[in-house]
C-alpha cells in the first residue's frame, strides 16, 4: 500500500476549489488550504466559505485539514491587478 502524502489546495470557496479540496482529502493524509486576500470585493465572502469548507472536510474525510492560511496580497499587488474595486478608484481600506 502506498503512503499518503500531503497537498496544498488553493481554496477560493468556489465550486472548482471545493472539488479540488474534496479530491485532495481523498488522496492525501494532510491537506493545507491556502486562500489569498487581494482586495476583491468578495474577499470576506470567499474567506468565510473557504473556512466552512475546511470545517466540512475535517468532519467528513479521513484527511487532516490544517487551519486555512490567508496571506494579504493587497499591498504587493497594488497597481498590478484590476478588480472592480481598484478599477472604480475606491480605496480598498474603506471595505475592511
Amino acid at each position: 500500500m502506498s503512503q499518503k502524502s500531503s497537498s496544498i489546495v488553493l481554496l477560493s470557496g468556489g465550486l472548482d476549489s471545493t472539488a479540488a479540496l474534496a479530491k485532495a482529502c481523498e488522496e492525501n493524509a494532510v491537506v493545507r488550504p491556502l486562500n489569498f486576500t487581494y482586495g476583491n470585493l468578495a474577499d470576506d465572502v470567499e474567506q468565510a466559505q473557504a473556512e466552512r469548507l475546511c470545517e466540512w472536510a475535517n468532519e467528513n474525510s479521513d484527511a487532516f485539514v490544517c487551519d486555512i492560511v490567508t496571506p494579504d496580497l493587497r499591498t504587493p499587488l497594488e497597481g498590478l491587478i484590476s478588480s472592480p474595486l481598484t478599477a472604480s478608484g475606491e480605496d480598498p481600506d474603506d471595505y475592511d
